[in-house]
Formats: C-alpha cells, sequence, structure tokens
C-alpha cells in the first residue's frame, strides 16, 4: 500500500494552524484578517479539538496560500474552464505549493 502525507489548507494565520505549532490542544483564538478566501476564515472554529486531535494523529502539516498565490490559481484554473469561488481556489494554491 502506497502511503501518503496529510495536508489541510489553511490561512497563514489560521487558529489551528497556530495550536498545532504550539502543541495545544485547543484553538488559539484570534481576529481574522481581511481575506478573498472567506470560506476558511474562522476566528474560532467550531470542532477545533477534533480537528487537533486528527492533527497530531496522523501528523498533519498546514500547507499556507496567500492571497496572490489564491488568485493565481483561481485565473489558472479559469484558464483551465474551471470556475470557482476563491476558497475552492485556495485548496489548488495550497496544492501548488505543496508541490514545490
Amino acid at each position: 500500500m502506497q502511503s501518503f502525507s496529510v495536508t489541510q489548507t489553511c490561512q497563514s494565520r489560521s487558529t489551528n494552524k497556530r495550536a498545532a505549532e504550539q502543541g495545544l490542544d485547543r484553538y488559539v483564538e484570534m481576529d481574522v484578517a481581511p481575506t478573498i478566501a472567506e470560506g476558511i476564515a474562522i476566528g474560532k472554529p467550531m470542532r477545533s479539538e477534533e480537528i487537533l486531535e486528527y492533527v497530531y494523529k496522523y501528523d498533519v502539516r498546514s500547507i499556507h496560500a496567500r492571497e496572490d498565490e489564491i488568485l493565481d490559481a483561481r485565473a489558472a484554473l479559469a484558464e483551465k474552464g474551471v470556475y470557482c469561488e476563491h476558497t475552492t481556489a485556495a485548496n489548488y494554491a495550497a496544492y501548488l505549493n505543496y508541490c514545490r
């Protein structure tokens, strides 16, 4: 069976990312910066304990996407005929960062 690393897409200022970096078992509450990817802009995640448990159990690493990378990813997808909103494009941008 082939193994692969588990990743999650998040903003650089993600609450769960900060909590995982500090080894905490719950989120770090913070103000959410304005972003074009509003769907992943969550200052107080509802299931943060569950998310962090998963992060630690499976050694999940966070992949970040800057605003300009999200715009570039959305444009690249549009050139291929795939039209999506910015939060979806953030996943593609993070994937491209993962591949680098």
